[in-house]
């Protein structure tokens, strides 16, 4: 897949997420995705989103000189997201774990409100 799926899903779905190395798309993957440095995440007026903009993320998480956020996991992933409240796109790097109770661990440690399970599809609230 390339990163053109990416987006394609998105826009399509109003979400994604994929691995950044081999843009495998995880949905329906026993993965939960959780967002590791909100400083990296990139902020998009409207739910279109496009090839530049994940770009940018990328390369900002690839550049970032900052120290490995607690929890991170070797797996980084590019998800996407879009709030129909405030009609905003929101592209954020993320840590795949296959563990529940390790994805909350790493949510709370990095200041998450919630994580999302991408076998099912849903936000889960951290507590």
């Amino acid at each position: 897949m390339s990163l053109q799926d990416q987006v394609k899903v998105h826009n399509e779905t109003g979400g994604s997420t994929f691995t950044m190395d081999s843009r495998h798309n995880l949905a329906g993957v026993a993965f939960f995705s959780v967002v590791i440095n909100s400083r990296l995440t990139k902020e998009v007026k409207g739910a279109i989103i496009s090839d530049d903009d994940l770009i940018e993320v990328q390369h900002n998480w690839l550049t970032d000189k900052t120290p490995v956020p607690k929890y991170y996991f070797s797996i980084p992933a590019l998800g996407t997201w879009y709030d129909t409240d405030t009609d905003t796109s929101y592209i954020e790097v993320a840590s795949l774990f296959g563990d529940l109770n390790a994805a909350f661990k790493a949510g709370r440690a990095n200041g998450q409100k919630a994580i999302y399970d991408l076998l099912v599809g849903e936000v889960i609230f951290i507590d």
